[in-house]
């Protein structure tokens, strides 16, 4: 009798173990395959930048760049010390993608002398839009281009020679349009 219950508790047991381990749940998987993925340059991306003034240009890597000293191909050197600058229509931003995104341009600008502002075109020059930061987050439908305005405030400054070095131009479809 004694093997009868063995061979019942075995059984179950088994019966048990395979319920258990055939639900195919798991708690983590690390899956490795294969991909191309291919960068490309920033006036044919998802998101396009072009230049559109002598402040801004593409390099031959497709990086653009934003240039308001003597590297500008234009005949001055520079921002003067204590000054303050607006420039129209400097580069633009184009929706490449498949959904509607909303962008923004965050820059290493620690005393705010430089501002980002958003137009419909490269000739009007509106300052009223703010397009720094998330919070002032600009919807672009597909398709649609946004032109660039820049103000450069170094009067009254404590560090007019600390412009930033880097700028972030970020989309998120979350802050795009809800129509």
């Amino acid at each position: 009798m004694q093997r009868r219950k063995f061979l019942i508790g075995v059984g179950s047991l088994a019966a048990g173990t395979a319920a258990a381990t055939g639900t195919g749940a798991f708690n983590f998987a690390n899956v490795e395959r294969s991909g191309n993925m291919q960068v490309s340059n920033g006036s044919n991306a998802f998101l396009a930048l072009k230049p559109e003034s002598d402040y801004a240009r593409q390099g031959n890597n497709g990086i653009m760049a934003l240039a308001f000293d003597e590297t500008a191909d234009v005949a001055g050197t520079g921002i003067n010390q204590e000054s303050d600058y607006s420039f129209t229509g400097v580069f633009s931003i184009t929706n490449q993608g498949s959904q509607s995104v909303g962008v923004w341009i965050e820059d290493n600008d620690g005393d705010d002398a430089v501002n980002w502002y958003a137009t419909d075109s490269d000739d009007t020059s509106d300052f009223g839009t703010s397009m720094e930061g998330s919070g002032n987050a600009y919807p672009l439908d597909v398709g649609e281009t946004v032109f660039v305005n820049v103000t450069i405030l170094t009067r009254g400054k404590a560090k007019w020679n600390d412009l930033p070095d880097t700028v972030n131009i970020k989309a998120d479809a979350s802050a795009g349009s809800t129509d």
